[in-house]
């Protein structure tokens, strides 16, 4: 028999996590990685590059009504990366991150992330 998922909440198109979006700016080292967060049939779609246009390989996206998860991975560095997404307010997500170092450390960061500014 076969089992089948819940039903995941649909997401409307204009839903506060829609946008490009990167690590809030302030002191100290931030990623360069940037997420395109859009909504296409009531899903989310997300697509990553780094800020030079390398693109990044999203996979496993997942929404259960107030965050949003996937798995995404840097080929350049051979990178992976667990993030997940929550609203904190409009203009800000919550972004928790992690994976394992290519050393073998495991790394787990909080970030606030804000809609991308133009340069």
């Amino acid at each position: 028999m076969k089992k089948h998922a819940k039903n995941a909440a649909r997401v409307p198109a204009n839903h506060p996590m829609v946008g490009v979006w990167e690590e809030k700016p302030g002191k100290g080292a931030r990623t360069t990685v940037v997420y395109t967060i859009t909504v296409k049939h009531g899903n989310f779609v997300v697509r990553g590059q780094d800020r030079d246009g390398t693109a990044m390989k999203i996979s496993n996206v997942g929404w259960d009504g107030s965050t949003l998860n996937f798995k995404s991975f840097y080929r350049r560095n051979e990178h992976t990366a667990n993030v997940v997404f929550t609203v904190q307010s409009k203009r800000k997500l919550r972004c928790e991150v992690s994976g394992i170092y290519f050393d073998g450390e495991p790394f787990n960061v909080v970030e606030v992330w804000t809609p991308k500014r133009l340069r």
